[in-house]
């Protein structure tokens, strides 16, 4: 099967193609995935789209592979080696790619040469609200403004150590709320981000000077009524993890971080508590 260059005319195709599947993105996410990066897939002979994997490039030495589906009467035929040649051929040879492993896709992953490099920790709370004894709010965390941006891009680069401008303003954009925190002086050492999923809200990115700054600004995020709540966080931040269980999430599962041309995931400032999604890393 020939490989294509996905496009948003294909956006209804790949939400089916990830429900079949069992995952869940829909328009909005599958908008921002094609504004922020390169798509590829397969289509059968109906041109229905049968698998897909988009290659997010972050500044010039760092890249993210998410999206990663092949229908499951297509599986065994090449086309998930063939989607990963796709977008490793879109980045230089130096690049760093990373992405977050299922257990179906792990092995041919380590074949093409991705290495552990650590691990996120999937948690979803049932309802849209924290337990009220562990709501935290403070005045220092506020409304993004557009005047805010750089300083957030430039915030973000130090916690995940590459730039990613690009995708930064189209998730701000997709976004449902986008806080920051400020110190006393109005600069500005913390952002998050939700975004209104069909079965969950999604928290994330969430970067913090520590976890009670990071707990602060998940607390006052907005939710979607009737849907539950999903946080990606990385698996060092234990003492996060704490204090969303004590509100009343769950560990799902904890899904292996990869990467390749690199054994170790690019230096960071230890601030990014939880990432975007296991789509964009």
């Amino acid at each position: 099967m020939k490989l294509h260059m996905l496009t948003h005319q294909d956006i209804d195709g790949i939400i089916r193609l990830s429900q079949s599947v069992g995952w869940d993105y829909d328009q909005a996410e599958v908008t921002t995935i094609l504004n922020s990066s390169k798509v590829f897939g397969h289509k059968n002979e109906a041109s229905e789209v049968v698998s897909s994997a988009a290659i997010i490039p972050y500044g010039e030495k760092t890249a993210s592979i998410g999206m990663v589906i092949v229908q499951e009467e297509y599986r065994g035929k090449g086309l998930a080696m063939a989607l990963m040649k796709g977008c490793i051929g879109q980045v230089d040879e130096q690049t760093i790619i990373q992405l977050i492993a299922t257990a179906y896709g792990q092995p041919m992953y380590e074949k093409i040469g991705f290495q552990m490099a650590g691990a996120v920790k999937k948690v979803i709370a049932p309802t849209h609200f924290l337990n009220n004894h562990t709501l935290i709010s403070s005045p220092q965390v506020v409304p993004f403004q557009q005047k805010d941006f750089q300083e957030v891009v430039a915030l973000d680069e130090k916690a995940f150590g590459a730039n990613r401008t690009k995708f930064l303003s189209e998730r701000i954009r997709q976004s449902k709320d986008c806080l920051v925190l400020k110190n006393k002086e109005g600069k500005i050492t913390g952002y998050g981000l939700s975004i209104f999923g069909q079965v969950y809200t999604i928290l994330g990115p969430i970067i913090a000077p520590d976890t009670q700054s990071a707990f602060q600004i998940i607390s006052q995020l907005k939710r979607r009524e009737g849907t539950g709540v999903r946080i990606d966080i990385l698996s060092q931040q234990n003492e996060l993890q704490d204090l969303l269980v004590a509100g009343g999430f769950e560990l799902i599962n904890e899904p292996p971080m990869m990467m390749l041309h690199s054994d170790k995931i690019p230096t960071r400032t230890g601030q990014l508590f939880a990432i975007a999604s296991q789509a964009f890393g």
